[in-house]
């Protein structure tokens, strides 16, 4: 059976079987410990529910809460969901936008255009640098 070495360094897990090339490219850890298959199986799979693999008090793997996201991270994700809204108003006036560059547009649908290009608009002044605390505007009435 095949043995696993685990590195607190990089947090992660090196079978015994590639350690030659391992050390050819310069990558074979030099904190690795040998740990039992149960351990490996445990720590390699998936994470319970809210945990991610950590290194424990002792250098070995333990489970560790998922640490709460960054400022950053949190822009990114508002960063996302700010395109994601945009993208879909703009699927949604698509159509409309086509008909009235061809003069064909109904009021109703030039209404309605006007509200989600409006919509679009105000999703963008969206202050998303006070992620996660951000309100993104309600979508317009089709």
């Amino acid at each position: 059976m095949e043995k696993y070495l685990y590195s607190a360094a990089e947090n992660a897990f090196y079978p015994s079987s590639l350690e030659d090339e391992y050390k050819a490219s310069g990558s074979w850890p030099e904190d690795g410990l040998e740990v039992e298959n149960s351990v490996f199986f445990k720590y390699s799979g998936e994470p319970p529910i809210g945990k991610v693999r950590i290194v424990g008090n002792d250098n070995f793997p333990a489970w560790g809460d998922i640490p709460p996201l960054t400022h950053e991270e949190f822009v990114a994700q508002a960063e996302a969901t700010r395109a994601r809204l945009v993208s879909s108003a703009k699927q949604t006036i698509s159509i409309w936008q086509s008909e009235l560059l061809l003069g064909e547009i109904s009021d109703e649908d030039k209404a309605s255009l006007k509200l989600w290009i409006a919509y679009i608009k105000n999703v963008l002044s969206v202050d998303i640098s006070q992620a996660p605390d951000v309100s993104w505007p309600a979508t317009p009435e089709e």
